[in-house]
């Protein structure tokens, strides 16, 4: 299955996921990411925060792996 190409995210886009019943939303910054008030400029840093384990924050997000349907 050919692979989707995510868009360039954005300074002021939202990213949002659900997770254990939980929406996140992390907010994108010309330097990175704002989640929970704190500025990161790696997503998987997030997902970990998020998930408590090593986790891809693109996957997490949404961001990578769509394929066409």
């Amino acid at each position: 299955m050919p692979v989707l190409r995510s868009p360039v995210l954005k300074s002021g886009g939202r990213l949002l996921c659900q997770w254990s019943g939980v929406t996140y939303t992390v907010e994108v910054t010309d330097t990175g990411f704002v989640w929970n008030g704190a500025r990161d400029r790696s997503l998987s840093a997030i997902a970990r925060a998020i998930i408590g384990a090593h986790w891809s924050g693109p996957r997490l997000f949404g961001r990578k792996g769509k394929t066409l349907r």
